[in-house]
C-alpha cells in the first residue's frame, strides 16, 4: 500500500509557474515615480511586459530592441505577398492550371514591396 501511495505522489505534476531557487527569488520591492514623458517612454519600450518587468530588464540591459511600427507593417505586407505567391506555387504543384499573368503579377507585387516602391 505504501509503495502505491509513493508512486502516486511521484506522478503528481506541478501546475503553474515553477518556483525560483532561493538565490533568484525576488523579495525586494522598489518604488519609482515617473513624470508623464518618462512613463510614456517606459510604456513604449516595454511592449507586452509589465512595467516592473521592463524596468528590471532595462536595469539588467536585457530589454529587446523596439521594432518600429513601420517595420511591423512592412513585414505584414511582405508576408501577404509571399503567402499569395506560395498559394499559387502550391496550386500549380497540385496540378491546377495557373494563368502565367497571375504569377507575373504576384512576383511583380513582391518585387515592388521588397525594393520599397509599393506599400
Amino acid at each position: 500500500m505504501e509503495v502505491l501511495q509513493m508512486e502516486k505522489s511521484q506522478q503528481k505534476r506541478s501546475r503553474g509557474r515553477q518556483r525560483l531557487p532561493a538565490k533568484e527569488k525576488r523579495n525586494h520591492c522598489v518604488s519609482v515615480r515617473l513624470n508623464p514623458d518618462e512613463l510614456s517612454k517606459l510604456d513604449e519600450i516595454r511592449g507586452s511586459r509589465t512595467r516592473g518587468e521592463a524596468v528590471r530588464l532595462s536595469l539588467l540591459s536585457k530589454l529587446p530592441p523596439v521594432v518600429p511600427s513601420v517595420n511591423l507593417q512592412l513585414r505584414a505586407d511582405l508576408g501577404r505577398s509571399l503567402g499569395n505567391l506560395s498559394t499559387l506555387a502550391g496550386a500549380s504543384r497540385g496540378g491546377e492550371y495557373i494563368d502565367v499573368s497571375e504569377i507575373k503579377s504576384a512576383v511583380a507585387d513582391l518585387r515592388l514591396k521588397l525594393i520599397g516602391a509599393k506599400s
